[in-house]
């Protein structure tokens, strides 16, 4: 008799178990938002020009958690975002990069996700970020807000930073000669931020930036080096350096990024350079 009834209750339990689930399925919705996000003409736009042909997802509208928490940052307008993503984004890095070094190159090492943030990123030291890039895959581009197709040195302002970040995502899939850090072994410092124009003409440093680290120098010779005409190229290096020591150890980093480029990825940086260039021209022009 117990045997029995142990077992008629087990049933009974397991029965109301499953109501007990029926019921709660039957209350509807989740209490997480599962309604589809949708997309502006912006968006379709980047997804049918940018996402399919080259995997690569731009955000512009604000997500705390791709942001850095520790800064008080704004993200940018739409049309500042719109015109930034259509002209320099597309018009002055994408093509003229696919035209020189290929599609293949740049659909495996360009970073796949870029982020826009509408204002400055102030540091505690004084200075400002313009971009970040993090473990070969995102990039963060500050100060959207300014952009203007108009003012040419803030366009390059803008691509010397996106050559810059780019350089470093190439460098970590194959590093530079450990020749060019021998160059200026001597003259990296710590407070680069100090460091003045006279200062680094006078110690073969391309900007003051460059004199933070070997890294950050590679990078910021090809940025420059992608951000100045063939003329303007050559005036800092050939001519603006202060003795023609500081000229011969500027030309030797130059020859050193080239070699690396053509050796590694197999095409020539003069001609991107020349790409470039165009790139800019056609979007002041427009």
């Amino acid at each position: 008799m117990i045997r029995k009834l142990i077992i008629f209750f087990t049933v009974i339990g397991v029965t109301c178990f499953f109501s007990t689930c029926a019921k709660e399925d039957e209350m509807g919705s989740s209490i997480f938002d599962t309604t589809p996000a949708i997309r502006t003409e912006l968006d379709q736009w980047i997804y049918q020009n940018l996402t399919i042909p080259y995997n690569l997802e731009i955000t512009y509208k604000w997500k705390y958690t791709e942001s850095e928490l520790t800064r008080n940052l704004t993200p940018p307008k739409e049309l500042q975002a719109e015109g930034f993503i259509k002209n320099l984004i597309t018009e002055g890095w994408i093509n003229p990069y696919t035209k020189i070094a290929g599609l293949n190159f740049f659909n495996k090492y360009s970073p796949k996700q870029i982020f826009l943030v509408g204002t400055t990123a102030y540091n505690s030291t004084g200075t400002i970020t313009l971009g970040t890039a993090q473990a070969g895959r995102k990039v963060v581009i500050y100060e959207v807000n300014q952009f203007d197709t108009k003012n040419k040195d803030r366009l390059r302002r803008y691509m010397k930073t996106i050559h810059h970040e780019f350089t470093h995502i190439v460098n970590q899939k194959v590093n530079y000669d450990v020749e060019f850090e021998l160059v200026t072994s001597g003259g990296y410092r710590s407070d680069w931020n100090n460091a003045t124009e006279a200062w680094c003409r006078e110690n073969g440093f391309i900007t003051p930036y460059s004199s933070a680290s070997p890294t950050e120098d590679f990078a910021e010779m090809t940025a420059m080096m992608l951000t100045n005409s063939a003329s303007e190229w050559r005036n800092l290096i050939d001519v603006n350096p202060s003795s023609a020591q500081a000229v011969a150890l500027l030309q030797k980093k130059e020859e050193l990024v080239v070699q690396y480029f053509k050796n590694n990825w197999g095409f020539d940086m003069y001609d991107l350079q020349a790409e470039m260039e165009n790139a800019i021209i056609k979007i002041t022009n427009q």
